[in-house]
């Protein structure tokens, strides 16, 4: 299995975050993973970045290659579907070179292919389109790796446990390709939904609750090898709307780090505090006080097991 020390150089990430004061507080605290794509903050992210990373060193970019295929029609006059295997490599590259230079930098630790069975990214939604649409990318994403321009390729996904193990079957099924993981995994949606088990908060407080691989997913990934990060841990301040508990945050970021699998987790936040108890929660800082108990917190969160 692999150490992938290059990478291990943080247990928290920052995710895509416009606030200069947050991302020193987190650099200031050790945080060393800063994680974009083409869209974050209306495509400003990457300018931030590179403002903020260009007087430091050591540091790790995750970027992501963009999959929306209005993106590809509007700057290609095609969209990445209808791309033969030269005009698909020749818009990657051409994409791919824009990034590098909005981030100020020659070269991603990680790039990744950007949230894949996205319904998004097709006027027609269609897995098996989908499927081979991904593997016309594994040769250029493996030439840019060989290139020297990327030092880990990936994946983020929103998905069951069930298109996991699909989109790998069929897209890398020797496992020689991706080594690196984005995914969700939360106390909410542990046991994953999809939409003929739609999760209940959906329901009761009308919240997007994303697909999640669950625990078996997280083992899965492991067992093959992957460098496992978790993003938006408490789905992008979504589990805060709906829980009375001031201290739940805490509780959820504490679930996901007794899974010892799990390598990173992502932070996208603008408040240092949210920061704070994600160090707590990974044991880079001192827990003021014990988080409390699941079943004394109450808000209706133990319902996510049942």
């Amino acid at each position: 299995m692999k150490d992938f020390k290059d990478l291990l150089k943080s247990k928290i990430g920052m995710g895509g975050c416009w606030g200069n004061d947050c991302y020193q507080y987190a650099w200031e605290n050790g945080v060393r993973l800063f994680d974009s794509g083409w869209g974050y903050f209306g495509g400003q992210n990457d300018n931030f970045l590179k403002d903020f990373l260009a007087d430091k060193e050591d540091y790790i970019i995750c970027q992501k290659l963009p999959l929306h295929y209005s993106l590809y029609l509007e700057k290609f006059g095609k969209t990445p579907y209808e791309m033969d295997e030269k005009e698909l490599e020749k818009a990657v590259y051409s994409l791919f070179e824009e990034q590098l230079s909005r981030c100020g930098v020659e070269y991603f630790h990680i790039y990744m292919l950007h949230a894949i069975f996205d319904m998004q990214h097709s006027p027609a939604y269609d897995i098996e389109q989908d499927l081979d649409f991904y593997k016309k990318l594994v040769p250029i994403l493996l030439k840019l790796k060989e290139e020297g321009k990327v030092g880990h390729l990936g994946f983020s996904a929103h998905i069951t446990f069930e298109k996991l193990c699909l989109f790998l079957s069929e897209v890398d099924p020797e496992n020689k390709v991706f080594d690196v993981a984005e995914v969700s995994y939360n106390v909410l949606n542990n046991k994953g939904a999809n939409a003929e088990k739609p999760s209940m908060f959906n329901d009761m407080h009308r919240v997007m609750v994303w697909d999640a691989i669950g625990e078996r997913g997280i083992h899965y990934l492991k067992e093959k090898g992957y460098f496992i990060i978790d993003m938006m841990p408490t789905e992008s301040g979504r589990m805060l709307q709906i829980s009375t508990a001031p201290d739940f945050m805490r509780w959820n970021l504490t679930f996901i780090n007794n899974n010892k699998d799990i390598d990173l987790i992502l932070a996208g936040t603008t408040n240092p505090e949210h920061l704070d108890q994600m160090f707590v929660a990974a044991g880079e800082k001192e827990d003021p006080e014990p988080v409390p108990d699941m079943r004394v917190i109450n808000s209706g969160i133990s319902h996510c097991h049942e």
